[in-house]
């Protein structure tokens, strides 16, 4: 197995595995050209009700919580709006939210969760979550479906926006590989453009803020299956 397996663009622009150091759970900086966690202007005291819980896990993951706490994540386990989710090398996590959306990481993959409410009663909620490295594949739940589309996945290249959908995605230093695997659609949009993926298979890749997303083409049976590995128990 390689250091970390994900999907990227081969030099033909076809899907292939590729290998990445693993970066210390708790060592370093973040990618380059990432985003700043967003610990450092949180509240100081932790909020108080989970917004998800942890469903399966197969490797070893911790949650970086405000002030610098970390907890090591095991099935059943909270997750906490604000946290930091970090995986290590042959590692797969999954994060069932209150919302019914479930949120896959691969191996060496970092994601906070910067908001979540979710108000089933007054059919209102917001779910915007971060991405600054690895392997991600989301299945949207009833936030997705409320009005105004309050479901956001930022990336350092671009905001990923969804209209109820089942996507996959990875990020590295240097680019987004987004695509679509079912759903109603998604779109991405950066400082250089706006693209909509709306054919069920269709990949777009991005190199960086000022670039605008390349056409969507539409992966093979066997990228997909390359894709769908990096996310796979």
């Amino acid at each position: 197995m390689p250091d970390i397996a994900h999907a990227a663009a081969g030099p033909q622009g076809t899907l292939s595995i590729a290998r990445r150091p693993f970066m210390a759970l708790l060592g370093g900086g973040l990618v380059a050209g990432a985003l700043a966690p967003a610990h450092a202007a949180a509240p100081a005291a932790s909020p108080a009700a989970a917004c998800g819980k942890v469903t399966r896990i197969r490797g070893e993951a911790r949650a970086l919580r405000l002030r610098g706490a970390t907890a090591s994540l095991r099935e059943g386990a909270p997750v906490f709006p604000l946290d930091l989710l970090r995986t290590a090398k042959e590692t797969r996590l999954e994060v069932t939210f209150t919302d019914e959306s479930k949120l896959t990481l691969g191996d060496d993959s970092e994601l906070q969760i910067d908001t979540y409410v979710f108000d089933p009663a007054r059919s209102e909620g917001q779910q915007f979550l971060g991405i600054t490295q690895g392997v991600f594949r989301m299945v949207t739940g009833n936030v997705a479906k409320l009005a105004g589309s309050p479901f956001r996945v930022r990336t350092p290249v671009a905001t990923i926006g969804v209209r109820g959908t089942d996507f996959w995605g990875f990020q590295d230093a240097r680019k987004l590989d987004l695509a679509l695997l079912g759903g109603a659609g998604l779109y991405a949009q950066n400082g250089a453009g706006w693209i909509d993926i709306t054919q069920p298979r269709g990949l777009t890749t991005i190199t960086g803020f000022d670039q605008r997303p390349t056409p969507v083409r539409v992966l093979s049976e066997q990228e997909i299956a390359v894709a769908a590995q990096t996310v796979t128990f």
